[in-house]
């Protein structure tokens, strides 16, 4: 008698369970889609922003130049007249009730003393918590600057104190007075830096985007998305930031290998390290948006490795 020995039969996978394990896959792949797509939806709208904010920052900054260009020009004007004292005071006046952003013009003599000065009509009053001549310092710096160089000078901007506890950020343009060829004096006219920037900016943007004059400690803080200044000040800024960069690195790397125990430590904290070097890594910031007459460009830095290059590239 013979006997066949068969293999067990295994059960074949229902119909329905194919069908089942064949729609959670698509429906995987569908959302992995739609997260792809979410990513770079968000990426493109990240850096479309990023781009409206450099455009439309650009374009203030060229504004705000071209008002304070304007301001040089009608001080010019007003110190180079050859009216009668009073009709001088008459010209002050006008302007700063058509110039809301001006909020003193003062005459100096050669030896930069205040010999007369006109408020604007606008409240609050300048120097009315502190004295001028406690604040003096910016102005006598800026007008002696102007006397050597012959031409308007701005000086620095510094913080005046007004009643209640508020204050304003104004800035002194001194212009030298002339008559017959000599030196006479000067004229200073002090602007609020805040009211300059509300007289260039359009309300649309001044509703979509806040645009403020910052401290040199503003730019790190996480408070500005972009940073406009002059050639000089970023590059001082710049090279700072990195000098500052290189000293917390070197600084980090002493501590951690002072003992046996900090080297240890040193690996606990390994990913955090890394982590904050990537962070200070001035590499991955190189690239100086440049106002052109073309156009805008990107300058790379003198030293950039490939790197930091890429970056400068992406920036364009």
């Amino acid at each position: 008698m013979n006997r066949h020995l068969t293999a067990p039969s295994l059960p074949r996978p229902r119909p329905r369970l194919r069908r089942a394990l064949l729609w959670v896959a698509l429906l995987a792949l569908l959302g992995v889609a739609q997260t792809l797509l979410l990513a770079l939806t968000i990426g493109y709208e990240s850096v479309r922003a990023q781009d409206e904010v450099d455009g439309v920052t650009t374009e203030t900054a060229a504004d705000i130049r071209h008002q304070l260009l304007g301001a040089i020009q009608t001080l010019q004007a007003l110190a180079w007249s050859e009216a009668p004292q009073a009709d001088g005071h008459s010209g002050a006046a006008e302007l700063l009730k058509s110039r809301a952003e001006l909020k003193r013009v003062e005459w100096r003599s050669l030896a930069l003393a205040v010999t007369d000065a006109v408020d604007t009509p606008y409240l609050p009053h300048l120097f009315a918590q502190m004295p001028r001549g406690d604040l003096d310092a910016e102005a006598v710096a800026a007008c002696s600057a102007a006397h050597r160089a012959a031409a308007p000078m701005f000086s620095r901007s510094y913080f005046v104190p007004l009643p209640g506890g508020l204050g304003l950020e104004v800035i002194d343009l001194c212009v030298p007075e002339q008559h017959a060829g000599h030196d006479t004096g000067f004229l200073v006219g002090t602007f609020a830096l805040a009211q300059v920037l509300e007289a260039v900016l359009p309300a649309r943007q001044a509703r979509r985007h806040e645009f403020s004059f910052v401290e040199g400690d503003g730019i790190c803080t996480g408070d500005v998305d972009v940073v406009v200044t002059d050639g000089f000040t970023g590059n001082v800024a710049l090279k700072a930031m990195e000098g500052l960069a290189r000293l917390i690195g070197g600084a980090l790397r002493e501590e951690f290998s002072a003992s046996p125990l900090r080297k240890l430590s040193a690996l606990g904290a390994y990913g955090a390290l890394s982590a904050l070097k990537g962070r200070l890594d001035p590499r991955r910031y190189n690239g100086a948006s440049m106002v052109g007459l073309a156009g805008v460009v990107v300058k790379s830095h003198g030293s950039a490795d490939e790197v930091a290059f890429a970056n400068a590239v992406s920036i364009g």
